[in-house]
């Protein structure tokens, strides 16, 4: 899950491809219209989508790097001469970018096949949502809660998040966490409604 998760992101990228008889349905983040496909083509977009991922990741991570020791070396300076928005704002433009790229790559299979007949309605919120939290493991949510606080606590360290803009961080790391308590809740809500009543 996330930009960094590679073998779970690919293999929750694979999972939008149902299998169905000799071929497999995709279903855009399991909800979209549905589209038939071979399991050749389905192995070709899923072998696409983690190349690319893996470039985009090592890509943003050399420009994380580039930006952390311009923010050692140059930092003070940057800060002294008021173009701490500014550089603030060029790392945004970076990780706006990033998030367009990752999304351009999930829906990928959607774009190629749009042209294709839906041979299907697609899933409604609640049927995409079951889904979704039905193949989501535990250990996935709390890895990404572990990882949440490791980031928050590496940032803290350097800054002091009572003050300025880095009071924002508590904050997202707060939604973060309550996105996940959700999450958690609503995939232990549809498990106790799928498991068969002991009642006769």
């Amino acid at each position: 899950m996330g930009w960094f998760g590679g073998q779970e992101r690919t293999a929750a990228f694979a999972a939008q491809f149902e299998p169905r008889g000799k071929g497999c349905i995709y279903r855009q983040s399991m909800r979209g219209e549905p589209y038939a496909l071979t399991m050749a083509e389905r192995d070709d977009f899923v072998a696409a989508y983690a190349r690319r991922l893996r470039w985009g990741r090592g890509t943003l991570v050399a420009v994380l790097a580039l930006f952390a020791l311009g923010a050692v070396w140059w930092g003070r300076a940057v800060m002294a001469a008021g173009l701490g928005g500014i550089a603030l704002g060029g790392v945004g433009l970076v990780l706006a970018f990033f998030a367009l790229f990752f999304r351009g790559i999930w829906t990928a299979p959607a774009r190629t096949l749009e042209a294709r007949y839906a041979d299907k309605v697609a899933q409604s919120g609640a049927e995409a949502r079951k889904t979704y939290l039905g193949r989501t493991r535990y250990a996935q949510f709390v890895g990404v809660a572990f990882a949440a606080l490791f980031l928050f606590m590496q940032f803290a360290q350097t800054h002091d998040v009572t003050t300025g803009w880095a009071r924002l961080a508590p904050i997202l790391l707060g939604v973060v966490l309550c996105v996940l308590a959700w999450r958690m809740f609503q995939k232990w809500r549809v498990g106790r409604a799928e498991r068969p009543s002991d009642s006769v």
